[in-house]
């Protein structure tokens, strides 16, 4: 007997611990007479759809549940059929039911079971009682003819920023480990000390200080936040803000964002892959600098284990193509022929400028805009600059010449590779047509994959700074 009731106990005891590990959200909502309640969360810049349920209890509550925890973080409630929501967070309580009026959810909402929660839509509501009082307050500032009486109005304003912050840190101090605690640090402002100097000196004092200290109050090691709105505009602003948008700059920003990212798993891979899509595509020129070095300082070095071997062999093999033809790079030397057969090395074009530019007699844009380029080449011949205009039809180069003469494509210097002995594609990376490298006298890469509509503005840029 003493036996059995020991196995009673212990299979309630690992049916007690398997229900510990799971979820539930249960969620009543009056006025709301949809069959289906949906479960979405935040994650980096955007919203997902988590699970969707027409479940409902004895007492009429939708319920969310698995045997498995949530990721923590912000999460969104959805009615259908509009996808009306509002917001809860999951931390380290997943076992919550709440009930509210699906008409005024801010008002009436109620929650068993989540301490947090219950502050934080009272904290929500807090806001907007402030946020009420200073828009009337900056409405009779507007209003104000009379100098004492703004600022009076601005002092108004200024208690009431007091008032937040403190009690801001009223909720964080009293709960410092919570997750509404660590979205509302994410959103202080850097206060900065005072700085000595000329107006513009403090200026730029405060920007580099508000830059060294740009994550003091958001911790990007807290795995939680990735899954709030609070963490991508963060990393973007630093990234994109406080940084020039050149290669050497976006390097050393996304560094200092991978170095702060470092335990936090899913952060981590989210930002790796975002810089990497992000650069992979950056409609500013140079940036492929940036994929270069996330795959060789990342992917290629074992820092993102998850990447299938297939995809990281791709993501590796793109990167050895980008890398001899980013700015900076000496251009790989071409050796090509003209019309009347004779050899003709980019290496050896003598110009202060070179323009390099590849065109196939079947792309409908390179049609359109090759004419442009002709004039350009025209225009900017005495200023020392030489369009060496490669066709890139392989075999028979009979339609190369023909849309020349076509289109009156004179003052460049026209060549072809018709047995492909100089490998030009794989050299320039050349997936897609016209595509531009701008070189120096050096033959070195300034600039490049910009359009042929922007070659005069890029060049008188570039003649102007030689000149200067």
């Amino acid at each position: 007997m003493r036996y059995f009731f020991s196995l009673i106990i212990l299979v309630c005891l690992s049916f007690s611990l398997a229900y510990g590990q799971g979820f539930e959200i249960k969620v009543k909502l009056d006025n709301y007479d949809e069959d289906i309640l949906y479960l979405g969360y935040h994650f980096g810049e955007k919203q997902y759809l988590r699970d969707s349920t027409d479940v409902k209890d004895k007492k009429g509550y939708f319920v969310f549940s698995a045997d498995t925890l949530l990721d923590k973080g912000m999460y969104l409630i959805l009615m259908a059929p509009e996808k009306k929501n509002f917001q809860i967070l999951i931390d380290d309580t997943q076992k919550i039911s709440l009930t509210a009026d699906a008409e005024q959810i801010d008002k009436t909402i109620t929650f068993k079971n989540s301490k947090q929660n219950e502050a934080f839509f009272k904290y929500m509501s807090y806001l907007s009682e402030r946020r009420r009082e200073s828009e009337v307050i900056k409405g009779q500032m507007d209003e104000a003819d009379d100098d004492q009486k703004k600022a009076d109005y601005e002092a108004q304003l200024r208690e009431i920023s007091k008032q937040v912050r403190a009690h801001q840190e009223s909720i964080v101090n009293a709960n410092p480990q919570w997750l509404l605690s660590a979205i509302i640090k994410a959103n202080w402002d850097i206060e900065t000390p005072e700085f000595e100097g000329t107006e513009e000196e403090q200026m730029y004092s405060r920007f580099y200080y508000i830059r060294d200290h740009f994550f003091d109050n958001l911790d990007m090691s807290d795995d939680r936040l990735i899954r709030t709105p609070v963490m991508f505009p963060r990393v973007d602003a630093f990234v994109n803000k406080y940084h020039a948008v050149i290669p050497d700059s976006a390097i050393v920003a996304v560094d200092k964002v991978m170095a702060k990212l470092d335990g936090n798993a899913s952060g981590y891979r989210y930002f790796l892959a975002h810089f990497l899509n992000h650069y992979s595509k950056s409609k500013y020129v140079g940036m492929d600098a940036v994929y270069v070095h996330l795959v060789e300082n990342y992917y290629a070095k074992g820092k993102a284990s998850w990447v299938e071997e297939e995809n990281l062999n791709k993501i590796i093999k793109e990167a050895a193509k980008l890398k001899p033809i980013l700015i900076g790079k000496p251009a790989p030397d071409l050796t090509m022929q003209t019309r009347e057969g004779r050899p003709v090395v980019l290496s050896e074009v003598d110009a202060d400028f070179t323009v390099l530019i590849f065109w196939a007699p079947d792309c409908g844009h390179c049609k359109k805009s090759m004419p442009g380029v002709s004039k350009f080449a025209e225009k900017f011949k005495e200023k020392g600059v030489t369009v060496f205009s490669v066709c890139s039809k392989l075999n028979d180069v009979t339609e190369c010449w023909e849309m020349i003469d076509d289109k009156n494509l004179d003052h460049m210097l026209h060549a072809v590779d018709p047995y492909y002995k100089s490998r030009f594609k794989e050299k320039y990376n050349v997936n897609s047509t016209p595509k531009i490298f701008i070189l120096d006298r050096d033959k070195t890469i300034v600039s490049k994959s910009i359009g042929t509509e922007q070659l005069d503005e890029v060049m008188t840029r570039f003649t102007e700074d030689l000149k200067g």
